[in-house]
Parts: structure tokens; C-alpha cells; sequence
């Protein structure tokens, strides 16, 4: 017979801990994900230098100042170059006589500086332009008219807002305080 009198009492079992687990830390990430995320951007204005090795002469023509930095992948504009200097691209090569490595200048390449300021994302102590990270020491992969060996951002600086001239551009782009991170 049916015994409609008798409760039947209902216990928590592992499953049902597990997903108690799992609401709690979809919560949890989603608490974190919009402080972190939502809240602590902000806008920062930077000026990094960025080195190309291997540039040729005819190739470093190409280039001037008020032109864009783009990203290779996905065309991103990483910033605008503001100056533009040139040295002799020394290499190690190995020679054979001493035995060792002697830097070398490469006849008809160059080691081409760019001074490119851009609005990067400040986050989390660091400078964001898309998925892109402006720091010292990176290599990003740029989009250039030309073939070159190496590209690498030497350095990075924010531009402080009080010394902008009243044209909106750095008022001393000769002679930076850079620092690296």
C-alpha cells in the first residue's frame, strides 16, 4: 500500500555540494571580473621607444614622422612616430681568427629609434593598447613597408598632462627621462 503519511526527508549529497561549489565560484569570478575589469581602467597617454635592427637606407626613407605604428594581425594603430633617429646596426660575428664574437657594423643596414606616443589602456600597472602590451623588453609584431630583423620597445614613459603645450603635443620630445619596466 501507499503510505502517503510518511515524509520522505531529503539530505544533501555530493552533487548537490558540487554545484554549491560551482555557484558560489561563478560568483566569485564574476564579482572580481567586473571590479577588476569595470572599474580600474584608465586612460594614459605614453611615449615609448621602439628599435628596428636591420633597416636599409633606401627603407628608412620610408618612414616620417606623423605616421602610425600598426600591428601586423589585426591592424591596430599602436601610436604615432614623433621622431625618428638612425645608427650603424652592429651584429655579433664570429671570427674565426681570434675566436670570438666581435660586433661587427652591417655595410647598408641601420638600427632605426622611434619615439611614438600613443593612448594606451593603464591597467593593472601596466599599458595596454588592444590586446597589445606597451612595455620595455617587448617585441611587437608591427606592420612595416619593409623587411627588417628585429623590432623591440626599448623603453616607455607616460606623458604627464601637465606637460602638454597648449597644441596637445609633449613640449620636450629631445631629451626624455625614460623608464623602463
Amino acid at each position: 500500500m501507499n503510505n502517503t503519511n510518511n515524509k520522505t526527508k531529503r539530505h544533501f549529497n555530493v552533487i548537490d555540494i558540487l554545484i554549491l561549489l560551482a555557484l558560489l565560484a561563478i560568483a566569485a569570478f564574476a564579482a572580481n571580473y567586473i571590479v577588476n575589469d569595470m572599474f580600474s581602467k584608465e586612460l594614459a597617454e605614453v611615449e615609448y621607444i621602439l628599435r628596428l635592427d636591420g633597416v636599409s637606407e633606401n627603407d628608412i626613407m620610408r618612414l616620417s614622422d606623423g605616421d602610425p605604428v600598426f600591428a601586423n594581425a589585426s591592424g591596430t594603430t599602436l601610436g604615432t612616430i614623433r621622431e625618428i633617429t638612425q645608427t650603424e646596426y652592429k651584429k655579433a660575428i664570429y671570427n674565426a681568427q681570434t675566436g670570438r664574437f666581435v660586433y661587427t657594423a652591417i655595410p647598408g643596414k641601420y638600427t632605426v629609434h622611434l619615439r611614438v606616443n600613443a593612448v594606451c589602456t593603464r591597467k593593472d600597472h601596466q599599458y595596454l593598447i588592444g590586446d597589445y602590451r606597451i612595455s620595455a623588453g617587448t617585441s611587437p609584431d608591427i606592420l612595416l613597408p619593409f623587411l627588417l630583423d628585429r623590432a623591440e620597445i626599448i623603453s616607455v614613459k607616460p606623458i604627464l598632462q601637465n606637460s602638454l603645450s597648449d597644441t596637445g603635443a609633449p613640449e620636450n620630445l629631445s631629451a626624455p627621462k625614460e623608464v623602463t619596466e
